[in-house]
């Protein structure tokens, strides 16, 4: 895959209690520590950049997945929850709505690409590497 490296700038102002800006090509947030280290919580902290990293790697490859087999996909979002202590783990939540019409077998295939689209996903792959599992639990419903 040609499409392997990234750029960003962050910025900050302010000490622990300020806040800064991470800005790419098509990215565009605030960030800043959390309160519960003493941060102003005025912007996305380093765990939720971690979190939208591996969700939109995921529902991206679920996507072409899903479009490469020719399913007609009418809705699709993905509920995602972390949690980085004792157990590392980050929960994807897939709700894929199948266009009416869709029988059982798009119905099981959908399902089955659920689950193989988080094997595709070279940001959960890397969590993976560092202990962090990662877990899919998704729904698919018909229009």
């Amino acid at each position: 895959m040609t499409d392997s490296k990234a750029a960003l700038r962050a910025e900050w102002q302010g000490g622990p209690k300020g806040n800064g800006t991470l800005k790419g090509r098509h990215l565009d947030t605030q960030i800043a520590a959390t309160p519960s280290v003493g941060g102003s919580g005025d912007g996305a902290d380093p765990k939720e950049l971690l979190i939208s990293s591996v969700t939109a790697c995921y529902v991206a490859t679920l996507v072409f997945m899903l479009d490469s087999r020719k399913l007609s996909v009418a809705a699709l979002s993905v509920d995602a929850n972390a949690d980085f202590s004792n157990d590392p783990h980050v929960d994807l939540k897939p709700f894929v709505t199948l266009a009416s019409g869709a029988g059982k077998e798009e119905i099981a295939l959908a399902e089955k690409l659920i689950k193989g689209a988080e094997a595709g996903c070279k940001i959960g792959n890397l969590l993976k590497k560092a202990g962090v599992a990662i877990r899919i639990d998704g729904v698919v419903h018909v229009e």
